[in-house]
């Protein structure tokens, strides 16, 4: 019994002489880039590729996942861009190139917003109305929390739809002409001898104006042939309207981004020897169809 009174002490005595000591380890976890994925176009249902008129709200859904936690993925810096030849990078927006930064999300338009799908808003305000028709693709960037950034340009695309728009001055173009007299060009008239007309659609057009004779209900009318129209405010150089769709301007383009395209059309009536004074009126239609 002694000696195993004198093993446990002897134990006791070993364990009460023994060192620890703590080693501190250091992980080092590194930030990985988030992993932009599927890009698709919705407007109520979502696909691949859309066909859209300029102008038109829709929303891009896309996928976003970050291997160090989807809470890492900063859903208020997206960056998206669409575009016809190449993509900005960010850069100042053009009719051809929108970059939006920092988009609104939610889910709208057909596109559900949960888990690591994240629907992107496009309003008709970004969305210009001279964005040129055909294909466009569409770009998508985003940082994480710590600024890292991916990116994907998609194999989505857009079809932009053609739109053929003008709109006329209706302050310009009223005119008067002395009675009786001949050749009667409005050449001083330099403030409403002309009738100003934008072009607002998104391909080249042609621009016809069909006139119409000059009638006051009493008198003989003035034929629409008195009646003449030229590109500059040149009189020697103007034309006679026929009373058909007489075209005017040819090709025209929708001018230099933010800059819409402008024509003046200029017009002179020659009033007939001997034609009575009164109110003649007649009618000035304009019309266009892309080239």
């Amino acid at each position: 019994m002694m000696k195993k009174i004198l093993g446990i002490l002897l134990i006791s005595m070993m364990l009460l002489g023994t060192a620890f000591a703590e080693v501190n380890v250091t992980a080092n976890v590194g930030n990985e880039n988030p992993v932009v994925g599927e890009i698709l176009i919705c407007d109520g249902t979502c696909a691949m590729d859309k066909a859209l008129d300029p102008a038109t709200q829709f929303t891009v859904s896309v996928s976003v996942t970050d291997p160090n936690g989807q809470s890492d993925v900063n859903a208020d810096a997206f960056l998206l861009e669409f575009y016809k030849s190449a993509d900005s990078n960010g850069a100042t927006p053009s009719w051809d190139n929108v970059a939006l930064l920092n988009v609104a999300h939610g889910t709208r338009d057909g596109c559900t917003e949960t888990g690591s799908v994240y629907c992107l808003h496009v309003e008709t305000t970004d969305w210009t109305t001279k964005f040129l028709a055909g294909t466009a693709t569409v770009f998508v960037r985003t940082d994480d929390n710590s600024t890292t950034q991916d990116y994907n340009t998609s194999p989505s695309t857009i079809t932009v739809n053609a739109s053929v728009g003008h709109t006329e001055d209706a302050t310009s173009g009223t005119y008067t002409g002395a009675p009786n007299s001949s050749n009667n060009a409005i050449l001083a008239n330099t403030t409403n001898a002309y009738i100003e007309t934008t072009h607002n659609g998104n391909v080249d057009i042609n621009v016809s104006v069909t006139a119409t004779a000059l009638d006051d209900s009493v008198h003989t009318p003035i034929a629409v042939g008195n009646q003449k129209w030229y590109l500059t405010n040149d009189s020697g150089s103007a034309v006679p309207f026929t009373g058909g769709a007489d075209e005017v301007k040819a090709n025209w383009g929708r001018g230099t981004s933010p800059t819409s395209a402008t024509q003046n059309i200029y017009y002179w009536l020659d009033v007939p020897v001997g034609q009575p004074s009164g109110a003649y009126t007649g009618t000035l239609t304009y019309s266009t169809q892309a080239s």
